[in-house]
């Protein structure tokens, strides 16, 4: 349990700290495939959105526009 609750905090919290876009999508991957080997339910939408919300203030734009889509995005 406690693992699980680490990585939820994780992926709540992830922040890309200067490292590529790549490395930084592949660590949200790897917790929430940790969390789902662990028997958790991880949505799409769950890592997109820590994703989104840690890519950093350079990357405002982007997100924006991804956000204002109608269109379901898949991870």
């Amino acid at each position: 349990m406690v693992k699980v609750l680490q990585l939820k905090h994780q992926l709540q919290n992830i922040k890309n700290r200067a490292g590529t876009i790549t490395d930084f999508v592949l660590k949200v991957k790897t917790i929430g495939d940790s969390l789902k080997v662990d028997g958790q339910t991880v949505s799409e939408n769950d890592l997109i959105l820590s994703i989104l919300h840690g890519v950093g203030h350079e990357y405002d734009f982007v997100v924006t526009v991804i956000i204002s889509q109608r269109n379901n995005m898949t991870f």
